[in-house]
Order: C-alpha cells, then structure tokens, then sequence
C-alpha cells in the first residue's frame, strides 16, 4: 500500500515546473480554511482509531502513519477542533457486544496526549464528557501500558505546562485546582480513586506477596505519582485514603509473615561478573502498590505531620523489620530516607512540619517544563511544546539551563556544586549536594538574571513570581536527628544481614550517599547531627569501611582519617580500643588499621635508605660548606683523547643519569600510596605490612603510652567476634599475635588467653614463642608453664615437652622418669613413677608440686598402656571411677559383659539387642 506522500495529486504541472523553484507567491497561493482543516484532522483522527484495532501488517503500517499526520496537523494547526464522539461510539459498542475494549484505548490515549502535546486549544473543554467516560474503561484494564498512557494525559490536562502563572488557582486550603476546562475530568478521576481504594481498604484485596495482581489499584498510584510529578501538593487531598491502604497492606504482611504463609522470594541470578538487580515486583501486585504508596506519602507526610507522620514512620519501621517485605518496598524506603535526607541539606531545621517545613515560596524558581513559550527539555520528547516552534524552518529553541551560576533559589553556588531543585529534582546518588538559600535584596535581581542567562542573552529584571500550578516549591520534609538516626541505624543492619536488595549497587549507592551527605562537613547539617550519624550509625556498622567501591571507601575513610588524632599513640589506641570491629569480623579488618597508621607519614618527603642499609660511599662530600671535610682532589690532567666515551657508553650514562634524576624525584607517596592500595583488598600483604610495622609503632611509644595499650590489647584478643575468622588464614588473631611477639619490650598477655588463641586460631607456633618468651621473664608463674606445656603436648612436640619439665622439675624421679620414657625403657619408667607414687602417698616426698604429681601418674599410665597392662589401668580406672579409661581398658580385656554393663542404657541400645 503507498503511503499518503507518495500519492501524486495532479496539480497540473510537467516534471520540468515541479523541478523549477517556485516563489513566494505561488507556495502562498493556497491555504486551507478552517473547515478543511476540521476535515482533515477529523478524517486522520477516525482512520486511527479504525486502523487501530487491525492486526494486519498493512492495517498496523496505516495505523502509525496516520497518527504521524494527525501529529503534524496538529502541530500546524493548534486551533483546529477536534471531534472526540467517535470514542463514545466504539466504547458502547464494545460494552453492549461485552466485547475487549483495550484495542480502543490505546488509540484514543495516543490521540489525548497527541492532542496535549500539540497545544491543541479547547480540546479538554470540547470533549471532556468523552475524556471522562474513557477513564473508568482504563481502570478495568490490565495493561501497564495503558496506565502509564492515561496517568500522563492526566497529568498534562489538569496541570498543562503553557498555563499562564498568573492562571492557577488555589482553594482554601492551599491545595492547587485544576483548570475549569478539567473540573470533570478531576471529578471523575477521584471518583475513581475513592472506589479503588475504598475497595481494597475495606474489601477482599490479594494476601500480601502472593501472585493476585491487583491492577486497577495500580493504576490509582500511577495516576496520584503523574500528577504529583506536576504538582506535589495535589498529594496531599489522597494522603489519608494513602496512609488507611498502606496500613491495610502492612497489617496483612505481617500477620501471612507471622502465619508463614508467605512464600520466600526467589532471587534473581546475577550473570558472572555482575552485581545483583533489584528485584522487581509484578504489576499490580501487593509488592508494587506498597513501594508506590511509600514513595507517593514519603513525598508530602513530613510537611502534613502529626498523628500521619506517626503513623507511617510505625509502618516504615515494620516493613523493615519484617523478614518477608518485598526488596521493591526496601528500596523505596531508602529513596523516601534519601530525599529526606538531602531536603535537610537546603538548611531548614530538621524536623519541622507544616508550614515551618516549607521553604518561602518567593524565593523558588519553579523549574521551567518543557512547551513553555517555546522550551524544551532535551531528551524528553514527550512534553508539550509549540507548534510554532515544531515547524521545519529550523528555528532554535532555548534550552533549559543546568549546572549554572546560579542555584534553584537564586542564590549563588559554590564551585563543584550542582544545580538542585529543592521541590522536585533528587540529588546525586552520593547525596552531597550543598544548596545555599539566601534571601537577595531586589538589587541584585538583575545581576542574577543576567549571570543565570546563556551567553550573550540580556533578560530584563525582574522577580521570581511563582505559579502554585508550577511544580511545588514546598519541600518534602526532614527527619528530627534521632528519627534519622534511627532509621539509617535499621537500614545499616538490614545490609549487615545480607539482604538479597541489600547487595545491590543500586541500593549500596543510594545509602552510602546519604550517609555520607549526612556525615561530611560539606553539607550544611548541623555539627551535633553529623557527629551522632558518625558515632551511631557509620562507626557501629562500618558500612563505608566495608564498601569495595574504592571511591565510597576513599570518602569514608577521609572521616576517619579526620576524627583520629595524628599522632601514633592515637591511632594506635583507636585501632585497639577506640573502634568496636564487630561489623568486619568477618574479614581482615587491620587493613583498616593498618592504612590509619600508614596515612600518618610524611608524604612529601624524599624517599631515603635505613641507616643500617647497604650503601655506597659517596664520591663527594655529602656537605660541602663542613669546614672538617676534606676538599675534593682536583682530577689528574690526561692526554688529549683520552677517556672520550663513544656513542654506545655515552648514550648509556645519559639514560643511567635519567633514571638516577628520576628516582631521585620519588616522594614517600609514590611508594606508600600503591602499597596502601594492594593492602586495602590483599589480605596476605596487609598482614606482612602489619607486622613489618607494629613493632617499628611500638618502639617509638613512649613507656606510659605503652602501659596503657596492654589492657586494650588484652581485651581486644578477648573478643567473641574474632571466631568469625578462626577458619580464616591469615586472620586478624594471628597478626595481632605476631606483632607482639616481635616487639620490645613485649606487653604482658595471660598465659592461658596466649594458650586458647594459639589453639583455636590457628597460630601455634606464634603462641608457643610468645610462651618461652614469658618463660624466661616470667619463672616464677607456674601458669606459664603449664601453657607451654599444654601446647606442646598438643603439638607432639615430646621432646620440647621432656626439655621443659628438666628445667622446671624439682624431684629426681621426674629426671629419671622422662630420660627413661624418652628413651624407650618403658618398664623401668614405670617403676620409677610407681615408687614416687608411693612415696607420695605416704608423705615421704617434699618440695614437689601438685602439678609434677599428676604428670608422674600420666607418665606411669602412659608406661602401663605401652606395656599392655590393661588390668592395671582397669584397676586405676575404678577406683577413681574413670569411666572413658575404664571403657578403652575392658574392651581390649575382652571384658564384653562388664563392657554392656557400663555402657548407658538408651532407647537406641534396646532396639538394637531386639
């Protein structure tokens, strides 16, 4: 089928005329009338909708060619009138047939909006009765298309962008009213509205996340989230019936959660190398209409306050808590926490409710929407705009100015900044965003229309007036700092948990960002809110710390860098008593520790050897004004020619004196900076650094400063956390240890927590040093001792263990005894160890320990069990009444009947011998 241009008309004219250029008076010979352009328009408006409903590729073909002329008239003649009845016609028909009448609502909601973006005049008020019998149709339809479709040609006839700011209307409650030609189409959408939402309040609406979509519901949301777009406030007439719905839905999730009657969510698999989606919630579903109410509340709750603000911070704060809320409600959540969090960047105290929430509506730009006297928003070819401005002579369009001088309020920008509007616009995802709002005499008006206008572009001053029909300028609200407080704290320990949203980058941005925004001293929050944030949020969760986006982690640690003191002892003491590292149990968190001490050094520095380095003699004098330095011998004189280098060795001294220049323009941060990078994220090199440098820390210490880092470093060792990385090699224990093992002097650590870290972590032979170490400063405690000892039986180190009790010993029986047992001769072993025995009984021996006793009844057991003498250690076992020695003795006696006797009973045992 040929399309509409390629039809030849017949004007009459040969191929040689047509060539020829024609001029001015002939293109301006014919020009329709308006009743032709009725026509036409009517003729293109009906071929839509006829085409419409055709599945042939032909018919489909038509379809979008006819609307694509119906969209040029219209843009060619705004003035035109549209006949809308045809809708009527098709609708009825469809419901008196119970026929599907969604093939017809796409058509007519492209023409609505068609018609909108076009600037067609008088098209809302001449065909409003068959706009408004088109809605409730929309709200039966199941398609997200069709809402999206509807919710935008809404929005556009109740707020339209070209509306003179002189125009809008308010009523007395401030709520802004649409224009008189959209009276009934506002009325019969909050008809509507109320059914829907009176329905699923009251009515029988789907369990909470379980796959009964709801759509009608959605569309109420999605048509509220249009016009809220436009108009925050109109938010505000909804809000009651919005906060009844998401308590509904709340109360139901919490009481399937409770039942278990919820179905756990399947999360999306993430491709190799990506990080996982958010999960996204069906249309219509339970899930979707709670992540659109939370974000259409959040928006205008603070500023309402009281008993509704209440309210849903309880709900938030469930849904939260609550194991079974869907990753979509979670996510809305933190952008409601997000955008109250930067609206308190503006410089409002936080907090405020009702009119002290709003920032004076006269120092509000309203952000200029596109189809305004000719503006257009680049990228966004869905906004109105001028016919006159569409037409194909090329004429420019002036942008809408980003990033200027010149802030949102008309005041003046630091560098760096962007551009915010405090009503509408959100922030950067890292939420530093600093707006400064100050009031300007009306002086300075013009200075500050010129310094905001393109360049060389002189507007005219004048003052800001605002049009509450324009976007709101009215702020969505801020926290108090204890609510805010409070919620980062819930949403801190939601990604501590491992939620499947919660490691998401999306979601990691999001709340890194506001956490920042709210901790740094860029923005314009008050220090005692930025210090509680820090203290109470950032350094118990450590959620910056623990970013592997080295950006967020460069940031965060910045803050810390800023909070500890610069001296060694300082950040010495932060790392060992300051900072409770349970949130990074789980990894190696003295790469953290380590990198505080490491940012302490001079980086400016020239990088220079160690003293005790091998080095080479200089051939000058390192200081040539010392008077004791010998002066430098003059060179002796050579014959001409000789010593001239040739091209090869010259060439070779030259690249040898770059390089030497080149080295010799090193800093310390040339070196230190890459080393702190590779520990930041390899463990092993951050335990070498650690133990490289602790002890180095440790030397420059003075002795009080040392004295009082014991205790800390003694309750630090203490703590449970640490098993969280026992299975891990190497782990933060194992470090700590090795420090201390290699620094003088060494402080003092309890033999037994030496002994129980070495054994549960991994770190023997650590232990074992830091042991013999204490041995011989310490020869006095028994404890120490009986530590070392203990590791060594553990370790088999039998030898070590024969050596240790030579040294400690007091008797000549324990000599003999361990001499004999080292060496093999196990019947004489076991008859020193029985005499001593007895002579202990009998109190013939004096000056020996407890201890040494019960190592000479080991030793004469152990003897008796090499020399198979399992009666005697049966004997043994009875009269001490031994039960698990009693048990290994009888069954290598073959003693099966007294063996069933000491056995328990158990019902496990009975069914065996049935």
């Amino acid at each position: 089928m040929a399309d509409v241009e390629d039809i030849d008309i017949g004007d009459g004219k040969s191929d040689k005329d047509k060539a020829a250029p024609a001029s001015a008076a002939d293109v301006d010979d014919f020009s329709p009338t308006p009743a032709m352009e009725e026509i036409l328009v009517n003729f293109l408006v009906r071929m839509s909708f006829l085409t419409g409903e055709a599945k042939d590729r032909e018919m489909v073909a038509l379809h979008q060619r006819a609307v694509t002329l119906l969209k040029k008239s219209l843009r060619t003649w705004p003035h035109v009138n549209i006949k809308f009845a045809f809708i009527e016609k098709l609708l009825a028909s469809a419901k008196n047939g119970a026929e599907d009448a969604t093939r017809t609502l796409p058509t007519g909601l492209g023409i609505f909006n068609i018609a909108l973006e076009c600037g067609v005049t008088k098209f809302v008020s001449g065909n409003a009765p068959q706009l408004a019998q088109m809605l409730e149709p929309c709200f039966e339809s199941r398609r997200k298309s069709t809402h999206d479709a509807l919710a935008k040609a809404l929005a556009r006839a109740m707020f339209p962008a070209n509306k003179p700011l002189a125009g809008a209307v308010e009523d007395e409650s401030g709520r802004p009213v649409p224009p008189a030609e959209a009276k009934l189409l506002q009325n019969k959408l909050d008809e509507l509205c109320a059914k829907h939402v009176a329905s699923a309040i009251t009515g029988n609406p789907a369990l909470p996340n379980v796959q009964a979509p709801n759509p009608s519901l959605a569309c109420v949301l999605a048509c509220i989230a249009a016009l809220a777009e436009r108009q925050r406030r109109i938010v505000d007439q909804y809000l009651p019936h919005l906060i009844k719905l998401l308590s509904r839905l709340t109360h139901e999730l919490n009481a399937a959660s409770a039942a278990g009657a919820v179905p756990q969510q399947q999360p999306a698999r993430a491709l190799p190398g990506q990080s996982p989606a958010v999960p996204v919630p069906d249309y219509g579903s339970v899930a979707h209409c709670m992540a659109a109410c939370v974000r259409l509340i959040a928006s205008r709750v603070i500023p309402a306050g009281g008993e509704h603000k209440q309210l849903f911070l309880r709900m938030l704060l469930q849904l939260i808590n609550d194991q079974a809320t869907h990753g979509a409600v979670l996510m809305a959540t933190l952008d409601a926490l997000k955008g109250w969090a930067e609206d308190a960047v503006a410089g409002a105290p936080p907090g405020a409710v009702g009119a002290a929430a709003a920032i004076p509506a006269g120092l509000v730009k309203p952000k200029p929407e596109p189809g305004a006297d000719g503006e257009k928003a680049a990228g966004d070819d869905d906004d109105a705009k001028d016919g006159d401005d569409d037409d194909e002579d090329g004429a420019k369009q002036t942008p809408t100015p980003k990033g200027g001088k010149t802030g949102p309020t008309g005041a003046k920008l630091k560098p760096g900044e962007k551009e915010k509007d405090v009503a509408n616009k959100d922030a950067d995802d890292d939420g530093n965003v600093d707006v400064e709002v100050k009031e300007e005499p009306a002086d300075d008006a013009k200075g500050e229309g010129e310094e905001g206008a393109d360049d060389g572009d002189k507007k005219p001053p004048s003052t800001p007036s605002v049009d509450p029909a324009s976007p709101d300028p009215n702020r969505p609200g801020s926290l108090s700092a204890k609510e805010t407080v409070l919620f980062l704290s819930k949403l801190a320990h939601l990604t501590r948990m491992g939620r499947e949203v919660t490691q998401t980058a999306e979601w990691e941005e999001k709340l890194l960002g506001t956490l920042y925004a709210l901790c740094a001293a860029e923005g314009h929050h008050d220090m005692a809110l930025r210090q509680e944030v820090f203290s109470k949020v950032e350094r118990n969760h450590l959620l910056g710390l623990r970013s592997r986006r080295p950006d967020l982690h460069g940031k965060f640690f910045k803050l810390y860098d800023g909070a500890v003191g610069n001296s060694l002892f300082h950040r010495l003491q932060y790392i060992l008593a300051g900072q409770e590292w349970d949130a990074m149990a789980d990894t190696f968190w003295l790469k953290q520790g380590l990198d505080l001490i490491l940012s302490t050094l001079a980086d400016e520095d020239h990088i220079t050897l160690a003293p005790n380095s091998a080095q080479c003699p200089p051939l000058l004098p390192v200081n040539p004004t010392d008077p004791k330095a010998e002066p430098p011998k003059p060179p002796e004189k050579k014959p001409s020619g000789y010593g001239t280098p040739n091209e090869k060795t010259a060439e070779m001294l030259a690249r040898h004196a770059a390089f030497m220049t080149k080295i010799g323009a090193l800093r310390v941060k040339d070196l230190v900076g890459p080393l702190r990078e590779v520990a930041t994220r390899n463990a092993h090199m951050s335990y070498y650094l650690w133990v490289l440098i602790y002890p180095i820390v440790w030397a420059t210490l003075q002795r009080e400063e040392q004295m009082q880092l014991a205790k800390p470093m003694i309750a630090l060792l203490s703590k449970e956390y640490h098993q969280r990385q026992a299975a891990v090699r190497p782990n933060v224990v194992q470090a700590l240890l090795q420090g201390i093992s290699l620094s003088q002097p060494q402080p003092k650590i309890p033999s037994e927590l030496i002994k129980f870290l070495g054994k549960t972590y991994n770190a023997w032979h650590i232990a074992v040093a830091l042991l013999e170490n204490h041995v011989v400063r310490y020869p006095q405690e028994a404890r120490c001792f009986d530590a070392l000892a203990e590791l060594y039986r553990l370790l088999g180190e039998r030898d070590a263990l024969v050596g240790l009790w030579r040294q400690r010993c007091n008797s000549d029986v324990t000599r003999a005894g361990l001499a004999l047992t080292q060496h093999g001769h196990w019947q004489e072993a076991n008859d020193v160890f029985f005499r001593g025995m007895q002579r202990a009984s009998a109190g013939q021996v004096t000056g020996v320990t407890k201890t040494e006793l019960c190592l000479w009844e080991t030793n004469w057991l152990n003897s008796a069990k090499q020399l198979n003498q399992w009666e005697l250690v049966a004997d043994f076992s009875r009269s001490v009444e031994h039960t698990e020695m009693q048990l290994n003795s009888l069954w290598r006696m073959n003693d099966w009947v007294g063996l069933k006797d000491l056995l328990p009973q158990s019902p496990a045992t009975s069914e065996v011998e049935e």
